[in-house]
């Protein structure tokens, strides 16, 4: 068995992944907080609960959104 003096020649480049392309592809802190808070409801500001999509786009918890139409609303619009 012949042993290389040249250490990069026993080196298959498919056996590693370069660091900068690892990093490059990890989502930053600023895309998962924008994620998060397309999940949270914007009148109870947690968790959506039975999500419901207005006609306008936006989404609100059933009850959330129910709630807010009967007690603050004198018609169905959107809150946002």
């Amino acid at each position: 068995m012949e042993v290389s003096t040249n250490p990069s020649s026993n080196i298959d480049p498919g056996d590693y992944v370069e660091m900068n392309d690892s990093i490059t592809h990890l989502p930053s802190k600023v895309v998962i907080q924008d994620i998060t808070m397309e999940l949270h409801c914007p009148l109870c500001n947690d968790w959506f609960r039975d999500p419901l999509m207005l006609s306008c786009g936006h989404n609100f918890c059933e009850a959330c959104i129910q709630d807010f139409w009967r007690l603050q609303a004198k018609e169905t619009f959107c809150p946002e």
